[in-house]
């Protein structure tokens, strides 16, 4: 199983769904050959109607280190559409997918 995290392996189809994207085989593969990574973002954001307070969330998917596209996206979809304005980020992504070595970064 290459996503013991964000994926279930349905063995009967060959395929992987990932957050409502089902991918094949190749698809990983490719995905692996392009740096993509598990990615996981603590996003830290203020109440918009108590700005003294933090609220925390959770975002994990697949993304390319270290320009993190897909991560990118999110955030634009957060400040377009969310009213918490983002406190700080802080990034941990797997350098191997198959394996258990991870990196960490703060951000913003």
């Amino acid at each position: 199983m290459y996503f013991a995290v964000s994926c279930i392996k349905n063995v009967a189809h060959k395929h992987f769904l990932c957050y409502g994207r089902t991918m094949g085989n190749t698809d990983i593969e490719r995905m692996i050959m392009l740096d993509y990574r598990l990615t996981t973002a603590e996003i830290f954001y203020r109440f918009p109607d108590h700005p003294s307070l933090l609220q925390c969330y959770v975002w994990q998917d697949l993304d390319a280190t270290p320009d993190f596209p897909e991560l990118k996206k999110f955030l634009g979809f957060w400040e377009r559409s969310l009213d918490g304005k983002v406190h700080s980020i802080k990034i941990c992504s797997c350098v191997d997918i198959r394996g258990s070595g991870y990196s960490t970064r703060t951000i913003l």
